[in-house]
């Protein structure tokens, strides 16, 4: 008896779905089925429904807020300059080519042979299990070596 008072209820919902759908509604959705020429771009919504898509309200476009404009600056030595042009004559002097040669230098890793853009990312290379291993066949070898 409780599979009889089931199919009752289910009945009760398909009814109520069909109320919420209008007839003109239920053609779109049985054109589905009759809708097999191709004609459409994707084939398995029939174009009505698509004219009430393209009417749904749209968002707006997120435009980012403009950047501040920063003055130049150069990465390596940290100074900051009035023009592009005085930015670029400071990377030819030797001064920053020293501290450029420097930085490049203390951000290599001769174990591993590899560069590094910062020396944060050295020092975590540095405690890694990759470099940790290659040192310490590195001293291992040196040791045999000097016996």
């Amino acid at each position: 008896s409780s599979s009889s008072s089931d199919e009752s209820s289910s009945d009760n919902e398909a009814s109520s779905d069909d109320d919420i759908l209008s007839s003109s509604d239920n053609d779109s959705i049985s054109s589905l089925s009759d809708n097999e020429s191709g004609d459409d771009d994707i084939g398995l919504m029939p174009t009505k429904l698509w004219g009430k898509l393209a009417e749904a309200p749209k968002a707006p476009p997120v435009v980012p807020p403009p950047k501040p404009r920063e003055d130049p600056r150069c990465k390596v030595c940290v100074a900051v300059f009035k023009t592009v042009e005085e930015l670029y004559a400071h990377r030819e002097t030797a001064e920053h080519k020293d501290v450029a040669e420097a930085e490049r230098r203390a951000t290599y890793c001769s174990v591993c042979r590899k560069q590094f853009t910062s020396l944060t990312q050295r020092k975590e290379h540095d405690g890694g299990q990759w470099h940790i291993m290659r040192v310490t066949e590195r001293q291992k070898r040196h040791s045999a070596a000097a016996q």
